[in-house]
């Protein structure tokens, strides 16, 4: 499976958000997510969910949100953008820049 190639930005006067308009640059990005590596339990989840709503959310609630929470990986954030091979959830800090510095025959 090859990546598409990703084209240069270009400024729109339609509305549509693009970088360039809001100036934003990339300084670190950092995977993140909490998908659990066993089918079983995400099977189990789902049927929790869907047949026994209320006790499923209590217990959801009250013990596995903040276990999770405890017991989760700390972000590992890497300088601008990290390989997203095998990413399913990506975290980006961004900052913004001089709109200045990104439209061409701007004069300071």
């Amino acid at each position: 499976m090859s990546r598409p190639e990703i084209s240069e930005p270009k400024i729109s006067n339609s509305g549509s958000v693009s970088p360039i308009e809001h100036s934003l640059m990339l300084e670190q990005s950092a995977v993140f997510g909490m998908e659990p590596r066993s089918r079983w339990l995400l099977d189990f989840a789902v049927w929790g969910l869907t047949h026994r709503r209320v006790q499923a959310m209590r217990w959801y609630n009250r013990l596995f949100l903040p276990l999770g929470l405890r017991v989760q990986r700390r972000l590992a954030c890497a300088p601008g953008l990290i390989d997203l091979a095998e990413v399913g959830e990506l975290l980006h800090v961004c900052r913004r820049g001089d709109r200045r510095a990104f439209v061409s025959g701007a004069t300071p």
